[in-house]
């Protein structure tokens, strides 16, 4: 009975079905069932308390796949502010893969520029993470960052 856009991040469930972050305060991870009738119904399978300033605003946006430490999810959400033209920032998010509690999550950054530019995908690799971005909703990009980048901008929860 509530309006969620539908910026869903993709994330691994424990029973090795695929979930979705539906939102982010409260932090829900649903799945899609099927119902008796043959319909399918989003279900929540997990529900965290998260921290009101900086997730109440976020969205999507990759999917999460496994850190190579093995406890944890990492992620990359967004949120933007209603100017003209409209701001988007990044955060990379870590998720405790037990529990999907936010242990930690960076500070906000911006790729190239402020403006209207998000993540779609990323790949992490041992020394780097190679992102997809777009910006202004049609110019694709792919930027690499070292992990070095992010060692200081981690907030621990």
């Amino acid at each position: 009975d509530s309006w969620y856009e539908k910026n869903w991040a993709p994330i691994p469930l424990d029973n090795q079905k695929d979930g979705f972050v539906y939102k982010w305060n409260p932090l829900e991870i649903g799945q899609l069932v099927e119902t008796q009738e043959g319909h399918t119904q989003l279900e929540i399978v997990h529900r965290v308390s998260t921290n009101t300033e900086i997730f109440g605003v976020v969205k999507g946006s990759t999917p999460f796949v496994e850190h190579d430490d093995g406890d944890h999810y990492i992620g990359m959400v967004h949120y933007s502010e209603e100017k003209s033209p409209r701001q988007y920032y990044n955060r990379l998010v870590l998720l405790r893969k037990e529990t999907y509690e936010v242990a930690k999550c960076t500070e906000t950054f911006c790729f190239e520029k402020v403006g209207v530019e998000f993540c779609v995908g990323m790949e992490v690799q041992e020394t780097r993470i190679v992102f997809w971005i777009s910006q202004k909703d049609r110019d694709p990009r792919m930027v690499v960052m070292d992990r070095v980048f992010f060692d200081d901008k981690w907030i621990s929860f």
